[in-house]
């Protein structure tokens, strides 16, 4: 059984999160206020991006339109929606679509997983991503650095060049393809079933990779 205890309280203080009053018996003693941290390498893999020459940018976020204004001023993204929910975010994926972009969905949580399945491309970040997230995404980043983002999307460009020697196949076990490190496949995995090594994995004759990256090498910068 509980103790319900009375205490006088200020009125708490303006903040755009979480806040907890604190109290010890009848004494109140202060408030706690909660933010989230922005991630450290978030401005600048948003000028990566930039830099590649992504100049549209979304963020869509079921916070509060405050947190949502004061993240996206940070790391320098104009277009905000805030208090969006799962089918939400997936309208709005769907109206970018048929304003004729190809929109890369990037999330870790279940709220963003619709998103990631109706974008052109769907990145999970699953170092820490839900299930449903990493299982509804096209690729998933087996780390948090939003950095990778920026590299996915140079090694995409690259892969044009390697031409139509590449092969997309669905095995049950990653040792069919690749006996060992000396291998004549090079396999860059892109998708996963959790409780195994199943999935889509792009195969890679390495002599079709050798003699573009030869031909790239040779014609200069890309």
């Amino acid at each position: 059984n509980g103790i319900i205890v009375e205490v006088e309280m200020p009125l708490p203080p303006a903040h755009d999160g979480p806040i907890a009053g604190v109290s010890l018996g009848k004494e109140f003693l202060g408030w706690l206020l909660f933010s989230d941290r922005l991630r450290v390498e978030a401005e600048g893999a948003v000028r990566e991006l930039r830099d590649l020459g992504i100049e549209r940018m979304l963020l869509l976020t079921g916070d509060r339109q405050e947190v949502a204004d004061r993240v996206a001023a940070e790391v320098g993204i104009d277009d905000v929606a805030a208090g969006m929910l799962p089918q939400d975010k997936l309208e709005r994926v769907r109206q970018e679509i048929q304003l004729g972009y190809r929109p890369m969905v990037v999330g870790d949580g279940i709220n963003d997983s619709l998103a990631l399945r109706a974008g052109a491309v769907g990145v999970a970040m699953g170092a820490h991503g839900a299930d449903v997230a990493l299982a509804f995404a096209d690729l998933a980043l087996m780390t948090n650095d939003l950095h990778r983002l920026a590299t996915c999307i140079r090694l995409s460009r690259r892969c044009r060049l390697i031409g139509p020697r590449v092969r997309v196949q669905r095995i049950e076990n990653i040792g069919d393809v690749a006996k060992g490190p000396n291998d004549s496949a090079t396999i860059a995995r892109l998708g996963f079933r959790k409780g195994g090594l199943g999935g889509l994995l792009l195969v890679i004759e390495r002599e079709a990779v050798e003699d573009r990256l030869r031909d790239a090498a040779g014609n200069g910068p890309h």
